[in-house]
């Protein structure tokens, strides 16, 4: 995709990385990850839910995540 090729090198790494890691997950949350780079990485049809005390799909005051135990398959926190 274009839109990753124009991510700084190291960002981009880094998110093929994770990317490789988390396999089949199905759905995934990235803690601190407002700017959902990585959803352009994840394959059609992962959910990926974001959140951060400054915005994301969940705002979430930094130290509880709003999220019950076992609700996703992978949790990822790339860029804190």
């Amino acid at each position: 995709m274009l839109k990753n090729l124009l991510l700084p090198p190291a960002v981009y790494s880094r998110h093929q990385i994770i990317t490789q890691l988390i396999g089949n997950a199905t759905t995934v949350l990235d803690v601190a990850g407002s700017l959902g780079q990585l959803r352009v990485f994840l394959p059609t049809g992962t959910a990926l839910f974001t959140t951060d005390v400054i915005g994301g799909d969940v705002i979430y005051d930094g130290k509880h995540l709003p999220f019950k135990s076992k609700s996703v398959d992978a949790v990822v926190s790339i860029d804190t």
